[in-house]
């Protein structure tokens, strides 16, 4: 980021620099609620899906993948839950639900009012 503070004084180039760094404080917030979204709703729904279980190092990556790929609409873990007619299911299936609400809508229309 200091080397770019070289280039804010061409006047072209200059007022963009600005511009992006300004976004970059503005997303800041943005993506600390985008973080605490994904580590609530991955962290309640994979514990609802799969139970307890032992920890691994690769249990904090499943977690994050599987809410991370929801966001962007893949919903191929729908499948484990699909048939399951226990109160887990229910809710994971509501909490997938308002996730996908907040996130694609909420989530969206706050970054382009930040913006």
């Amino acid at each position: 980021m200091r080397t770019l503070n070289i280039f804010a004084a061409i006047k072209r180039l200059g007022p963009k620099l600005v511009m992006i760094g300004e976004m970059v404080h503005d997303l800041k917030f943005f993506m600390l609620m985008l973080t605490v979204f994904i580590l609530g709703f991955g962290v309640s729904s994979y514990s609802l899906i799969h139970g307890t279980k032992e920890f691994s190092w690769h249990l904090p990556r499943e977690i994050i993948n599987l809410a991370y790929w929801q966001m962007f609409g893949e919903l191929n873990s729908l499948d484990t839950f699909e048939n399951n007619y226990r109160a887990n299911g229910y809710a994971v299936f509501i909490l997938l639900v308002v996730y996908m609400a907040i996130v694609s809508i909420l989530l969206v229309n706050l970054l382009i009012a930040m913006l």
